[in-house]
């Protein structure tokens, strides 16, 4: 039902204000349903794959937004980094590790599992 491209590598900005918002290793580029072709580009060593055959898109969409200063006025909120959420790679199982270091590719099956396997920041 759902499968997420996730950036296997840090990218990077000189200039600290503007690093937040420059896609870093884990951060989510991508969610398109099962099946979804994807670009000869889009594997390693650049992007993995997470497949969620038991997950809606709409449940894993959150994954795509940035992260807000909810500290400010509603009114006045900005985003201050490009992503809310990534993929913790380096905290994986190391089965799990494994395989998406060597295919580029996971499977989970519950959105919960996906949930333990994500960080804010």
């Amino acid at each position: 039902m759902a499968e997420l491209l996730i950036l296997a590598f840090d990218t990077s900005n000189k200039d600290p204000e503007r690093d937040v918002f420059a896609y870093k290793k884990g951060h989510v580029i991508s969610v398109q349903p099962d099946g979804h072709k994807w670009g000869k580009e889009e594997c390693l060593p650049k992007f993995y794959i997470v497949k969620l055959p038991k997950v809606a898109v709409e449940d894993v969409q959150k994954y795509l937004e940035p992260k807000i200063d909810i500290l400010s006025a509603e009114e006045e909120r900005q985003t201050i980094a490009i992503r809310k959420y990534k993929l913790d790679v380096a905290n994986l199982p190391t089965l799990a590790k494994t395989a998406l270091e060597k295919d580029g590719v996971l499977s989970i099956s519950r959105v919960a599992d996906l949930e333990e396997k994500m960080i804010s920041g």
